[in-house]
């Protein structure tokens, strides 16, 4: 299965995953703190 290098900036992390999981529970996992409304990507608060 293909993976992909995610790397948190803001905390110094960097994490390699499988390609296709989401972002948002990769970044509570490391403690990144990535902003949110929904977890769906729809109201694109995490893009800000």
């Amino acid at each position: 299965m293909p993976k992909a290098s995610i790397t948190f900036q803001d905390i110094g992390v960097t994490v390699t995953v499988p390609a296709g999981t989401r972002l948002i529970e990769v970044s509570e996992k490391v403690g990144a703190g990535i902003t949110y409304g929904c977890r769906e990507g729809e109201c694109c608060t995490c893009l800000t």
